[in-house]
């Protein structure tokens, strides 16, 4: 409660006291009175306890962000006394130690530090008493494990407590790299620029000299008394009037407005020397660390280069018709070379000619014979197996008539008899028809005759062969169908009489843009040399195949290992783009 509500509650109400009322009366107003006043204290209480809590919750507040800001501050924060043990650290500082906060207080801070550093430590520990000003060192901490941790330490006295000082402790490791880092690049910048193969001059923005590398002391004599003059002058030293005006006014341009300047060729007479000399200059202006502007100048004398080049080019002219002449030379023998080489090429291409007339003629004899022997096979079928069964049907009806009238019930025997020589012969002259050109491979297709085909084989030999082909077979069409057709009939011919086993494989599936038949038997193979002497003894088996498949542009191939099995393969051309693709 105010003082003015307290005045209020003080003061009388309208009803004035007479001045005769008793005592008793004035006793209670002032109790009354006093028990108002002690209510109004008790609410001001009230409020300045209220006030007090959030004070306090304040405080409490800000003391933990305090606390939380002097944790983990990103530098190390130590409270030593004047003998350096530690009587307060924060994470940050117990984290550079190396070292938990609760084992670090009461511990020495000399004792982790690099020996070295510990009594320059000390003594910089006594200055700090010494004075109230802030001093800094750089020292370097044991962290168990690895190296020695460079840092710079801050240390002041205490106000409040004489007998201590705050310490701050920041790892400078980046700092310290950076500046090796400097120092090689320094010294790399020294090494680059005294070695440099040609000539730099380095002109501040005062239009003085200040460096010079080695290779510039041939042409500016004593480059250590020139450091520091004005460049003008020491253009005018070495070049006329108007050369020196000239080469300072483009210095001066490049400096102001930072334009690069080359000249490629500039050749004029020396003011000191009196000679002739040619240079290539380049003119480049650089920003220095401080902000302020500077002129690089890179330059070559090549003056003797010059005249190399001039003796050289009268070389040149002088030597011109003897190289056109020795160019004539070599064009005449690389002309007599390549003659030389045509002949060679003619005479080997016409031996190659010959040497394949002489194999055309002799597969031509093998071919003739082939199908004379084929004839005379089925000559001899013919005639010793068709003539037979006629001349036996001749007899039987000789004898029918004969017994004609005799025994009627042999005459129907010796009919039946008859009957089947004839229907004998039917199917061997039927057997002959399709040894030769089966009508079933040009009436209903491919798959029809090779189904056929391996019937007759399964039916004949016991040879089991399983067909697997893809579903655009059909659209196979003209002399590649046959091809198929007769190597699968020659392949399995084979299987049949030579490789002593009962079954095989025929495949015809689609593969890119080629057909390809693969028929495997898994037999005894055969010596793929031995199979060369048959065909030079006339056998036309394998060779008959790959002439075949060669005619209609495929390839054939023939592996074969002894004792196992034997796969013969045929790769034909997709006879038009519009095969169906299909699936195996």
């Amino acid at each position: 409660m105010t003082r003015k509500k307290k005045a209020a509650a003080q003061t009388p109400g309208p009803e004035a006291k007479r001045p005769g009322q008793d005592s008793d009366a004035r006793s209670e107003s002032d109790v009354q009175k006093l028990l108002h006043e002690l209510e109004v204290h008790q609410i001001e209480l009230e409020i300045q306890n209220d006030e007090l809590r959030l004070a306090r919750d304040e405080a409490e507040d800000a003391r933990a962000k305090y606390a939380d800001l002097y944790d983990f501050a990103p530098v190390g924060f130590l409270t030593l006394d004047q003998s350096s043990l530690i009587k307060m650290v924060n994470l940050s500082g117990a984290s550079l130690l190396g070292m938990e906060r609760s084992r670090l207080v009461g511990r020495s801070f000399a004792l982790h530090l690099a020996s070295p550093f510990r009594s320059d430590f000390l003594a910089f520990l006594e200055r700090v008493f010494a004075t109230e000003e802030k001093l800094s060192i750089d020292l370097e901490l044991l962290v168990e494990g690895q190296e020695n941790r460079p840092v710079t330490v801050e240390a002041r006295r205490a106000p409040e407590a004489a007998s201590e000082c705050q310490l701050t402790v920041a790892d400078i490791t980046e700092r310290k790299r950076a500046e090796a880092a400097l120092q090689r690049n320094v010294a790399l910048f020294t090494n680059l620029f005294e070695q440099a193969p040609i000539c730099v001059l380095f002109i501040d923005s005062a239009f003085r000299l200040q460096q010079a590398n080695k290779m510039a002391e041939p042409n500016f004599g004593d480059l250590v008394s020139c450091l520091g003059q004005d460049f003008r002058e020491i253009l005018g030293q070495l070049w006329p009037k108007r050369v020196a005006d000239r080469l300072a006014a483009r210095f001066r341009h490049t400096l102001e407005t930072g334009e690069l300047y080359i000249a490629p060729e500039f050749r004029e007479r020396r003011k000191d020397t009196k000679e002739m000399e040619d240079y290539e200059w380049q003119i480049q202006r650089l920003t220095l660390p401080d902000g302020d502007y500077g002129v690089v100048a890179f330059f070559n004398n090549i003056t003797e280069r010059r005249k190399a080049q001039s003796a050289q080019l009268k070389l040149n002219l002088l030597t011109a018709s003897n190289l056109k002449l020795k160019e004539a030379i070599a064009r005449r023998k690389a002309i007599e070379k390549t003659l030389r080489k045509a002949k060679r090429k003619l005479a080997e291409l016409l031996k190659q000619s010959d040497c394949q007339q002489i194999q055309l003629r002799d597969l031509s004899h093998r071919i003739i014979e082939a199908q004379e022997q084929e004839r005379k096979r089925i000559s001899r079928e013919l005639h010793d197996v068709v003539l037979q069964s006629l001349a036996g049907i001749n007899f039987q009806l000789v004898v029918v008539g004969k017994y004609l009238a005799e025994d009627p019930q042999k005459l129907q025997q010796k009919v039946e008899r008859a009957q089947g020589l004839v229907q004998d012969s039917m199917d061997l002259v039927h057997t002959f028809a399709r040894e030769l050109r089966p009508s079933v491979l040009d009436d209903l297709g491919l798959m029809p005759a090779l189904n056929a085909l391996i019937k007759n084989y399964l039916e004949d030999s016991g040879l089991r062969i399983d067909l697997k082909v893809f579903e655009g077979v059909e659209c196979i069409e003209g002399v590649e169908r046959i091809t198929l057709y007769r190597v699968v009939q020659e392949a399995l011919a084979n299987v049949a009489r030579h490789a002593q086993t009962d079954r095989a494989e025929v495949s015809i599936q689609r593969h890119r843009d080629t057909i390809r038949l693969e028929i495997t038997d898994y037999g005894e193979g055969f010596d793929t040399r031995a199979e060369r002497l048959a065909r030079k003894k006339g056998r036309l088996g394998m060779l008959g195949m790959k002439e075949r498949v060669e005619m209609v542009g495929g390839v054939f191939t023939a592996r074969s290992t002894l004792g196992k099995s034997t796969t013969i393969r045929v790769e034909l051309p997709l006879p038009s783009q519009d095969v169906v693709s299909s699936k195996p």
